[in-house]
């Protein structure tokens, strides 16, 4: 009797541990890369421009949509917020804050933990969306591109499939964006200003990836219960997560543009930066 329920176990928990770290890995490499660029930028305007370059030139729109971010879920959720700063920049380097409570008893208060620490990656995305749809001439071509990502977890290969979309997705959209900038006007420059202050602070703090980690938990918690009734069942535990795959699809085409935008800024940086110190 041994075998059936040690090899039953052994499914429940390489089926959970593959969902876990498939869809929670989508957000935690693009966090974790707007995060590596953030810095990169922020060091590039310390270094050439001094200290409060990257505060006043970006951070003034950046860290409310951050900020909103946190706030929006954690009132979703059921948190209450204390305190909320949108913008208020200090000598210790804090540039906003969101200050909540929640009840530790309530499930849907821990699962809220997660989402409003991954808030800024999610409302500056959706924002990114609607800016593209709204400002640029070819707004809706950018978009059907990120329509092109769709995430199937029932497999490696699927997995490997949604790594290669979006790698193959950067060089039509960067060509998108050079046509938008040759045909369009003022409000694609605007764009491009709007759109590289929000992503430039859509970047999780470490504080955020530790303030997720109740809500982590209790996903994890969550997902080995349903595997579990999934296998009792004789059902694919791939199946649930199959159904999320074309919101987790389209939310890493979001991230995918944002995280170019944040690469542009990033260069952009570098080079005038550069140039600055020549003439320096």
């Amino acid at each position: 009797m041994l075998h059936p329920i040690l090899s039953f176990i052994g499914k429940l928990l390489l089926a959970t541990l593959w969902q876990i770290v498939t869809v929670m890995g989508v957000f935690l490499f693009f966090g974790t890369i707007l995060y590596l660029l953030a810095c990169a930028s922020r060091k590039i305007h310390v270094n050439r421009f001094g200290n409060g370059a990257d505060t006043y030139i970006t951070a003034w729109i950046g860290t409310p949509v951050h900020e909103l971010g946190h706030a929006l879920f954690s009132l979703i959720f059921g948190h209450r917020i204390h305190d909320i700063s949108l913008y208020s920049p200090g000598d210790d380097g804090c540039l906003g804050y969101v200050q909540y409570s929640y009840n530790h008893k309530n499930p849907w208060c821990l699962l809220g933990t997660f989402f409003s620490s991954i808030g800024p990656i999610l409302l500056g995305s959706l924002v990114i969306y609607f800016m593209v749809k709204l400002m640029l001439p070819n707004g809706q071509e950018i978009l059907h591109l990120m329509s092109y990502i769709h995430a199937d977890f029932s497999s490696f290969d699927g997995f490997l499939n949604l790594v290669g979309s979006i790698v193959v997705l950067v060089p039509p959209t960067l060509k998108e964006l050079w046509l938008a900038l040759n045909i369009g006007g003022w409000k694609v420059w605007l764009f491009l200003y709007l759109s590289v202050c929000i992503s430039a602070h859509m970047a999780l703090s470490p504080a955020d990836f530790k303030c997720s980690i109740p809500g982590v938990v209790l996903i994890i918690v969550v997902a080995l219960l349903i595997n579990f009734v999934c296998l009792i069942l004789g059902i694919d535990p791939s199946q649930p997560t199959m159904a999320i795959g074309q919101f987790i699809g389209i939310t890493a085409g979001l991230f995918t543009l944002s995280t170019i935008l944040s690469a542009i800024y990033c260069i952009a940086s570098l080079a005038i930066g550069l140039v600055f110190s020549i003439f320096r």
